[in-house]
């Protein structure tokens, strides 16, 4: 590292890894493992002889620890998973936020509640 030849040491999924991640290119260098690299590599961190850069995120199943996992969106009213993405509308005079189709109406933006005409965006809407 102090030679220059390694420039960066980033994380890599591995699910059979106790910590569901390796860093491969620190391990080989170190020939150490798991948490033991890791605790090297926080340590060399604490001291600004490496800079930690934030990587990514991962979601983790608190009870296995597990990362290999299948989110999903649900509803939280029924509970379908039957979702779609839509547009929201805001009509700001009015204070109404709904769906983009509740107020189209003869091919213009309409306000349900009031009636009114959007015609400018970001200023009716």
């Amino acid at each position: 590292m102090l030679a220059g030849q390694i420039i960066d040491i980033r994380p890599q999924l591995d699910f059979n890894s106790e910590m569901d991640f390796t860093y491969p290119v620190a391990e080989e260098i170190l020939q150490v493992e798991g948490q033991e690299v890791l605790s090297i590599l926080e340590s060399l961190a604490e001291k600004g002889i490496l800079k930690k850069v934030f990587f990514d995120r991962f979601l983790r199943c608190p009870r296995c620890r597990s990362v290999n996992l299948r989110p999903t969106t649900h509803c939280p009213k029924c509970g379908s998973a039957n979702t779609a993405r839509v547009r929201v509308l805001d009509h700001f005079i009015y204070k109404y936020v709904g769906i983009e189709d509740e107020f189209v109406s003869q091919g213009k933006y309409v306000c349900p509640q009031c009636n009114m005409e959007l015609r400018t965006v970001g200023n009716d809407y």
